[in-house]
């Protein structure tokens, strides 16, 4: 303690570093004849070893340069990509197929954002959409939200249960509102509620398409819209329809109420 006092660093990193390099207790009274062992901290040991770990990594680089990898980076960065974009691709055309219990990509015929009009990425015409649930208390209930990319109109549905066919027909009834050449495409998340997006395309006729796991920049409208909204509908809260009834039958309401 004190040599860790006078370097001004803590006690438990000079006892490491006394463990790591060849540190040797004095020895107790040898017999008669015998000299004593001198113990103490081995420098000469130490400065070698770290000199040998230096040289070597603990974990080796997977960016070196010359690799396909490290083109495909510099690639994307040259595209005008954030480092965090450069990772979501790379990470949907990598094998995810290791992720355990990771549900996602089973949804059937699955369209990938890739494949989604040039007019839809840079906001051209009006007409295509971003979709999400966000959950209440125990994800007990839930509001259907859906924003316009080019207008930002926000739409919320009211879905009662979770389910594919639950969220794909309370989707298709506030789409099918809006007039025909508004509604065009939605993109969202890969959640498995989105599983009936084939019932929604044949009620609605709005084309989805699924953004990259790990990815909400993809949909980064909705995500924004979402947070806003959260002021209305705090996380923890009871979002179904019963309880915002009874809110609005109270003679004091517990909560300030949506606009």
């Amino acid at each position: 303690r004190a040599i860790a006092r006078s370097l001004n660093r803590a006690a438990s990193t000079v006892c490491r570093e006394l463990r790591r390099n060849a540190y040797v207790a004095p020895s107790s009274p040898r017999p008669v004849g015998r000299p004593p062992l001198a113990g103490g901290y081995r420098c000469l040991e130490a400065n070698q070893r770290a000199c040998r770990l230096r040289r070597t990594p603990r974990v080796s680089r997977r960016m070196v340069m010359g690799t396909p990898l490290w083109d495909s980076v510099l690639h994307g960065l040259s595209q005008g990509l954030s480092p965090e974009q450069v990772s979501g691709l790379l990470s949907k055309r990598m094998d995810t197929r290791t992720r355990g219990d990771d549900r996602r990509g089973l949804i059937p015929n699955m369209t990938s954002i890739d494949e989604r009009p040039l007019e839809v990425s840079q906001r051209l015409v009006p007409g295509h959409w971003e979709g999400d649930l966000i959950k209440g208390a125990y994800n007990r209930s839930q509001i259907g939200t859906l924003v316009e990319r080019t207008t930002l109109f926000t739409v919320l549905a009211r879905v009662d249960s979770a389910t594919a066919f639950g969220t794909a027909n309370a989707f298709s009834t506030v789409l099918n509102k809006v007039d025909a050449q508004m509604r065009l495409s939605m993109t969202y998340d890969q959640g498995r509620e989105m599983a009936a997006h084939s019932l929604l395309t044949q009620n609605t006729g709005v084309q989805v398409y699924f953004a990259h796991p790990h990815s909400p920049w993809e949909r980064g409208i909705n995500e924004n819209t979402n947070g806003l909204l959260r002021q209305y509908f705090p996380k923890g809260s009871d979002l179904s329809v019963a309880y915002w009834k009874s809110i609005l039958n109270s003679s004091q309401p517990s909560v300030a109420l949506p606009p």
